[in-house]
């Protein structure tokens, strides 16, 4: 059977794009349908111009927006339960930090509690998900990524409650996030688009979602440590939620680079992959903690910084040399933080009105980049890495 050309494809894609279909994956899924269907009508002797127009005359009116609006209805019925869970996670958090604040009884266990609602959200989104799409690919490479949070979760959760076999768990969680991460963007490098990826299609739609949660526990906590800046670094609450975002943001940056790889083959080279295999490697290990050696932990941290700032160029270049600038100024920072922890140049008085300054460039950059997702989550991700830092708990 004789393949539609690229150019062909494209054709097919653009009918599709004007027919309203916006939601990615299933206009992935729509164009080899349509292709398919094409080729199957020119191997029985039609030409392709006589094809398309037989199959554009059976297509009923609005049949496309129709389809996808009827995915987009089962996709938030399927995640209903997991908003109202992600919701009572919140909750739950913020109520914690506010009982440590105010010396309360029970504010581990609330804690624990929002980890426990978090786990049930992310268990009911990832089951529903992949028994409403049988069909699509990558359930297993899905599954792998929930269990390293899931393990991740309950490592941190031992180590909050000072339980034996935190160390282990966090170690299990790490080892298992580290390989489903490194399968599935070699997985990606070798698969473009006609491949539906199971996990790229749950996560499209619901990448607002995520990352309006993100900000929903950031913006609280950042204001309460800017509050706090001048008060000695221990004495700071929030970083149980600080490492939540750094770990959630980075699974939404490589998800979304995920994306972009299935989708613009152009991307697809050696020397992007081996810096998106760095950064991910780098990312994970550093939530190994005192099981790594110090020097190890900070250099991990920095060249993570360096080169998933030189990713965003590649995958989601910045529209304004403000943004640019605030992408080199995460690099030299944490680059900065680095010498000064190995002693390899003197180190600074702490300066109020300097942290003060970064951190709102940083929180700029948010708002200069409404339609780069991979560039938020960076972003996200360095906020929240930032404000760690100053509370004595990052290495």
């Amino acid at each position: 059977m004789k393949r539609l050309t690229e150019e062909q494809r494209l054709q097919v894609r653009n009918f599709l794009a004007d027919q309203g279909l916006t939601f990615g994956p299933l206009l992935e899924e729509m164009l080899d349908h349509v292709s398919s269907d094409l080729e199957e009508r020119v191997g029985q002797g039609l030409s392709l111009d006589d094809a398309w127009n037989e199959l554009k005359n059976n297509i009923p009116e609005n049949h496309f927006l129709s389809i996808q609006i009827e995915t987009m209805e089962t996709i938030n019925k399927r995640f209903s339960i997991s908003r109202i869970l992600s919701m009572l996670a919140l909750a739950l958090m913020f109520g914690g930090i506010i009982f440590k604040i105010l010396h309360l009884a029970g504010a581990n266990e609330l804690l624990i509690l929002s980890f426990a609602a978090m786990a049930g959200s992310f268990l009911s989104a990832t089951v529903s998900g992949i028994y409403l799409n049988r069909e699509k690919q990558g359930a297993l490479r899905l599954v792998s990524i929930l269990a390293g949070t899931l393990l991740l979760m309950a490592g941190f959760t031992f180590k909050l409650m000072h339980w034996p076999g935190a160390n282990f768990l966090v170690t299990l969680g790490v080892g298992v996030s580290l390989v489903s991460f490194l399968f599935n963007t070699f997985y990606v490098y070798g698969n473009s688009s006609t491949h539906v990826n199971l996990l790229s299609y749950l996560h499209e739609k619901h990448t607002p979602g995520i990352e309006r949660f993100l900000l929903i526990l950031l913006v609280p906590v950042a204001i309460l440590r800017i509050l706090t800046l001048p008060l000695p670094q221990n004495q700071f609450l929030g970083s149980v939620i600080l490492v939540t975002i750094i770990y959630a943001a980075g699974v939404q940056f490589f998800v979304i680079s995920w994306r972009l790889l299935e989708r613009e083959s152009a991307l697809r080279n050696i020397l992007n992959l081996s810096a998106l295999v760095l950064s991910i490697t780098c990312f994970t290990l550093v939530f190994l903690g005192e099981v790594l050696g110090f020097e190890i932990r900070v250099v991990l941290i920095t060249v993570f910084s360096v080169v998933t700032a030189w990713l965003i160029y590649k995958f989601d270049p910045p529209k304004n040399y403000l943004l640019s600038g605030v992408l080199v100024l995460i690099a030299f920072v944490f680059t900065v933080n680095m010498l000064t922890r190995l002693n390899l140049v003197p180190a600074a008085n702490n300066d109020l009105i300097f942290n003060v300054v970064v951190l709102l460039l940083l929180a700029a950059g948010l708002f200069m980049s409404p339609k780069h997702g991979a560039t938020r989550a960076f972003l996200i991700l360095s906020l929240a890495g930032y404000l760690l830092e100053f509370s004595g708990t990052l290495i």
